[in-house]
């Protein structure tokens, strides 16, 4: 059996190309890192004064809780969104390897601002 090199190259190249755009390219968000799109589903629903404990339902237990805003890495929009509430608390979600959500809370335990980001 006589193997024609050519379409082996062909598709290592086809290959290596689904890898970079599927794993690489969309980075943090790279399905290859464990993130899930329906998580991100659920936090884009999420809307101002909801109750904590919806927001636990939506996404689940938090991986942190803070009583600053607590992204690992601070987007100038979203900690000026943070600074300019009056949140009593934060908790941190975690989807896939590194994209997180910041999601704070006033005394009423209703959702008044949130943020999401990657370390």
């Amino acid at each position: 059996m006589k193997i024609n090199f050519k379409w082996l190259a062909l598709l290592a190249l086809m290959g290596a190309g689904w890898f970079f755009y599927w794993g690489i390219l969309p980075g943090p968000r790279s399905p290859l890192t464990g993130y899930d799109k329906t998580m991100q589903l659920r936090y884009d629903q999420l809307a101002l004064d909801i109750l904590a404990k919806d927001v636990v339902t939506k996404l689940g237990q938090p991986c942190d809780t803070n009583i600053t805003y607590c992204l690992p890495q601070y987007f100038e929009p979203d900690i000026g969104k943070a600074s300019n509430q009056s949140a009593r608390v934060f908790y941190l979600w975690r989807n896939g390897i590194n994209w997180y959500y910041c999601i704070g809370f006033d005394g009423e335990d209703r959702l008044i601002v949130k943020g999401q980001g990657h370390s």
